[in-house]
């Protein structure tokens, strides 16, 4: 169909109104306050879209139609961006978490996705048994095609795609400056100085060159705590990265962006990755922008 024909719309201010929205070309609803734009948009088009296409997956069995509207045709599912403004956007965000179109995508992989068998990598058949080894698989739920939940996020980006790697030679051109110096310039407080001084002693003042391997390695990457593994301690990793999160100097220079190499810039885990529609994941759509 090339239309979307919507006959006796009565909803709020819709009162019985026939209407025709051309398929495949932008369309704007313009009107007066109160005239129904919104009503007609969101509670027709966007909702009843999105409940047929619920109710084609199973979810929504049982629930009625409203009584707002005599007949819909052509109408395929739809998705919608919340009319108001968003002032603080997670930057995990993107159009399809904000809209929701993601959530609907992981309801359609869990239910109908070809899963692939995590021993041998054939499809499995229609009772999720692979036809090579005769391993068993399982549906997954919904929460595994999200990077943005625990269980469906890459573990080792989480869920980002990509990390930044620290440039040890932006940091460090040249190897003959002072231990003392390198902290200075990655913005090391007066405070922090002197417990450097207290940590390090006369190396403080030494070339970095001339460090040996392992107080190299500290001094770049830290130790972790005893106390805490997640903490490390006191380190240009973590002060770069501080200065990262903060924006506290530009660092463009000093850290480069890296596809991750366990998703490859998917986002999702290896489970999510092993159920297809159509020949691909649910990250590879996600990538077609």
């Amino acid at each position: 169909m090339k239309n979307i024909t919507i006959k006796g719309a009565r909803i709020h201010n819709l009162k019985n109104i026939d209407v025709t929205i051309p398929k495949n070309q932008l369309v704007v609803a313009t009107g007066v306050s109160g005239s129904g734009k919104s009503s007609l948009m969101f509670d027709i088009v966007f909702e009843e879209g999105r409940r047929l296409y619920l109710k084609s997956l199973g979810v929504l069995t049982g629930v009625g139609d409203e009584d707002i509207y005599d007949s819909v045709s052509g109408l395929g599912p739809a998705i919608a961006v919340q009319q108001s403004i968003i002032r603080q956007s997670n930057p995990r965000s993107t159009v399809g978490s904000n809209c929701g179109m993601l959530n609907l995508l992981s309801l359609l992989f869990a239910g109908e996705g070809k899963i692939l068998c995590s021993n041998c990598g054939a499809q499995t058949d229609g009772t999720l048994t692979c036809p090579a080894c005769k391993s068993k698989e399982e549906h997954l739920p919904p929460s595994y095609f999200s990077y943005n939940a625990p269980n469906g996020m890459c573990i080792k980006c989480h869920g980002q795609g990509s990390y930044y790697s620290l440039q040890l030679e932006s940091i460090i051109p040249d190897e003959r400056i002072t231990l003392r110096r390198v902290f200075l310039n990655a913005g090391a407080t007066p405070g922090y100085e002197r417990l450097l001084e207290r940590k390090y002693g006369a190396s403080l003042d030494a070339a970095f060159a001339s460090l040996p391997d392992y107080l190299k390695h500290e001094v770049v990457y830290g130790q972790n705590s005893t106390e805490n593994p997640e903490k490390r301690s006191y380190c240009l990793t973590r002060i770069y990265h501080g200065h990262l999160l903060r924006n506290r100097m530009d660092v463009s220079d000093i850290y480069r962006k890296l596809v991750c190499p366990e998703c490859h810039g998917y986002r999702i885990g290896p489970e999510a990755r092993r159920v297809l529609l159509g020949d691909r994941h649910i990250g590879e759509l996600g990538m077609m922008t």
